[in-house]
């Protein structure tokens, strides 16, 4: 499978301004205390479809149904760690709302003989993989893209978000997951 599959979006700046409406009328998106998390932010979902009827009419086009929609805030030159999402998702719809281009999706092969020592449980019980600690150098980079448009994204492969030193915050992504995985367009 791809690392990502590029999509066309004629209405992508109206999706952003409704989305970026949305957020700031609830969030201080600069403020990792006042989001409560430094990457993953829940949204309530059927409020977002509410509020960015855009986006639902383009994923119509596209026959997907919405499940969950979040948002990925960056906030800092950290970026996010090298990890892999936890199942059952495989294929999600990453949206770029603003300050995403300077910022690099990376996806990595990391050698199977480590793999399983990075591998823990949540409290839910699920596996995940947290390659945090994990050397870079370790491992080869497979695909990267700064992402200007909306793109499907493989969360089952080593992936982390590379902000690069033009970087500005808070760089927002919104990320859709679906009742029907458009895992399709990630087939080679």
């Amino acid at each position: 499978m791809k690392c990502y599959h590029e999509l066309q979006c004629e209405n992508l700046s109206t999706i952003q301004n409704e989305t970026l409406d949305y957020l700031n009328t609830r969030y201080d998106l600069s403020d990792h205390s006042s989001l409560k998390t430094d990457l993953w932010l829940k949204l309530d979902s059927k409020d977002v479809i509410r509020s960015v009827p855009s986006m639902l009419n383009w994923l119509r086009t596209l026959k997907l149904l919405p499940r969950e929609v979040s948002a990925t805030i960056v906030n800092t030159m950290e970026g996010a760690a090298l990890h892999i999402d936890e199942l059952p998702i495989i294929a999600k719809i990453n949206i770029p709302i603003v300050n995403y281009a300077d910022v690099v999706n990376e996806w990595y092969s990391v050698p199977e003989d480590i793999v399983d020592d990075y591998k823990d449980t949540n409290h839910f019980g699920s596996t995940y993989y947290n390659f945090h600690y994990l050397d870079i150098n370790k491992c080869t980079l497979l695909d990267s893209i700064v992402p200007t448009t909306p793109i499907v994204f493989n969360s089952q492969i080593p992936h982390r978000v590379l902000p690069l030193a033009s970087a500005t915050f808070p760089r927002v992504m919104l990320s859709v997951m679906f009742h029907n995985e458009p895992l399709d367009y990630l087939n080679d």
